[in-house]
């Protein structure tokens, strides 16, 4: 079986926050892969429902802009659209 994936993906495991564009409620998760590119999320079932764009805060000094790629379930994948400076 080949590895479709562009970038090598990360097992992680880490906490971080979902910050959505313009709304005050951050939303925790876990960050379970992550590459170059994107990431693989795990919600929480009660944490509502994600806008498709938003901001991750994976550590104080890294935040990245995010899109929705897919949605099945608790699970999210996303793409970095880019980098948070501030």
């Amino acid at each position: 079986m080949s590895n479709h994936w562009r970038f090598e993906r990360k097992s992680v495991r880490e906490p971080a926050i979902i910050a959505a564009h313009g709304r005050p409620r951050q939303v925790p998760c876990l960050v379970l892969e992550i590459s170059l590119t994107g990431a693989l999320l795990e919600l929480q079932p009660e944490c509502g429902v994600l806008p498709n764009e938003f901001d991750l805060c994976i550590s104080r000094r890294d935040t990245k802009g995010c899109e929705i790629v897919w949605r099945r379930g608790t699970r999210v994948g996303i793409k970095f659209t880019r980098r948070v400076i501030g």
